[in-house]
């Protein structure tokens, strides 16, 4: 079973960001599987609870629905290519069962040939932010193929059994991921998916360690960055259209997630909406 993306366009399936100076991201959650590609200097890299260091030449790769965080030195120059993407992507090489799977590193240093490749297929780095066209899939995989079979090859898998709390997770998942801009509850879920909500709070604090009204928060969160980043809908009307039934539940939960306002995440990235 694959977790679908029906609340976004094909198109909002990849996105491509870099980050000079420093970057520092709180922990947080999404949908998309995460790879970042470090240019210069180092940074810290929690995932999954275990924080390494990524260094000058060095690859990150995040699961789907895996908890991560970035944090760099304030006094050190840190420059750092992300690149997020569905993971349906990757269909020809992942198991649809490891969609959920944990390794025990999420750094590894690829080889210069996937380096080279993975340097010369990047997208335009002078954006903070950019949306790659749909027409781009073919581009994507000829460097993400290589990026993943080196990196399957270079880590080894956690104790991590599949059984009915993945099961029950991504059935709640795809729900979800159909349903967030909806008033959808714990019950609604659990009735769609025919398991009981005890099972389901479970299955999200033992494999994902987060609540269920977080994990919706976070479908939420993401698509209402998008129309941050590429409409201009006003704040308000994007926080209702993203599934918060007031604007102060959606401040409050973009302030948790981001660390900043809504308002003052458009206007920091006020230039890539500009270049659109």
């Amino acid at each position: 079973m694959q977790i679908r993306k029906n609340g976004f366009t094909l198109a909002d399936a990849v996105m491509s960001s870099y980050h000079h100076r420093r970057y520092k991201m709180p922990l947080h959650i999404h949908q998309m599987a995460e790879i970042g590609y470090v240019f210069d200097g180092e940074i810290a890299v929690t995932v999954n609870g275990k924080c390494e260091i990524a260094r000058r030449g060095d690859i990150v790769v995040v699961p789907p629905f895996t908890s991560h965080r970035y944090f760099s030195d304030d006094n050190k120059p840190i420059s750092i290519w992300t690149f997020l993407f569905s993971y349906s992507i990757l269909s020809n090489i992942m198991h649809e069962g490891e969609i959920l799977t944990k390794y025990d590193s999420a750094v590894f240093t690829p080889s210069e040939e996937v380096r080279r490749l993975l340097e010369s297929r990047m997208f335009d780095t002078n954006n903070d932010i950019i949306y790659p066209d749909v027409t781009e899939a073919r581009r994507i995989r000829s460097f993400l193929y290589p990026i993943f079979d080196e990196y399957l090859n270079s880590v080894n898998v956690l104790d991590y059994s599949r059984g009915t709390g993945t099961d029950a997770m991504l059935k709640a998942l795809n729900f979800m991921s159909d349903h967030f801009k909806e008033n959808i509850t714990l019950t609604d879920v659990a009735a769609a998916i025919s398991y009981s909500t005890s099972h389901i709070t479970h299955s999200f604090t033992s494999i994902l360690g987060v609540s269920f009204r977080e994990c919706l928060n976070m479908f939420r969160i993401e698509y209402a960055k998008r129309l941050i980043l590429t409409t201009n809908m006003s704040i308000v009307l994007i926080g209702m259209e993203s599934g918060f039934n007031c604007e102060r539940s959606f401040h409050r939960a973009f302030m948790k997630s981001m660390n900043t306002t809504p308002t003052k995440y458009r206007n920091l990235h006020k230039k890539s909406l500009t270049r659109r």
